[in-house]
């Protein structure tokens, strides 16, 4: 795996993916939903994603880089990130892992992407990575239908737009005068895939 220097891996992400791979010889790499959190380690939206389909995720790149991990075998059939890239390396390499081996995606949180203004993701889609999405497309003739387009606007608004309007409900719930919060990565990590086990702190 790789990971951005203002990313973080979970707590026992290691151990949970060493794991899965023991458990899942058939398996050469993992991903998994995404959460985000802020320059100060607050959690400000979360992606569930849909099981792994290599046609939908070579059209539609929703693989969270941080959350990727793979098995050497793999890296060493399909190559290493192709630094010609400066955006997209991630999915131009994720598609390559695809067409070499077997991807999932398992139900955990196993990274955070750290969203801030000065970020790359933030500030160069437009003027580099969509040329660089395009490029990839091109390169791996990847060839989108209307159907796939469709899938593709559902699945954002479903994933993207949908999540981040219910983590804004929820938290307007909670905080409509009980002074409650779902606090910060650290104190809270671990419990959104299991409602029980889902801890609140009290607002500073």
């Amino acid at each position: 795996a790789y990971l951005n220097s203002d990313d973080l891996l979970a707590p026992g992400a290691v151990r949970r993916v060493v794991e899965y791979f023991d458990k899942h010889p058939d398996v050469d790499a993992i991903y998994s939903h995404r959460v985000f959190i802020d320059e100060q380690n607050n959690m400000t939206g979360y992606w569930i994603l849909p099981p792994h389909n290599d046609r939908f995720i070579e059209r539609c790149a929703l693989i969270p880089q941080e959350t990727c991990f793979w098995r050497r075998g793999l890296w060493e059939r399909a190559g290493n990130v192709n630094p010609s890239y400066q955006f997209a390396m991630d999915h131009e390499l994720f598609v390559r892992f695809m067409r070499a081996g077997r991807m999932r995606r398992i139900h955990d949180f196993l990274g955070a992407f750290r969203v801030h203004n000065a970020s790359k993701t933030q500030s160069a889609y437009q003027s580099v990575g969509l040329p660089e999405v395009n490029r990839i497309k091109s390169t791996y003739w990847i060839q989108r239908t209307f159907a796939d387009k469709v899938r593709s606007k559902l699945t954002y608004t479903l994933v993207v737009h949908g999540a981040s309007a219910a983590w804004k409900m929820r938290q307007q719930y909670l905080n409509r005068g009980r002074g409650w919060t779902l606090g910060n990565y650290d104190d809270l990590w671990g419990g959104w895939l299991n409602r029980t086990k889902t801890r609140f702190i009290k607002a500073a």
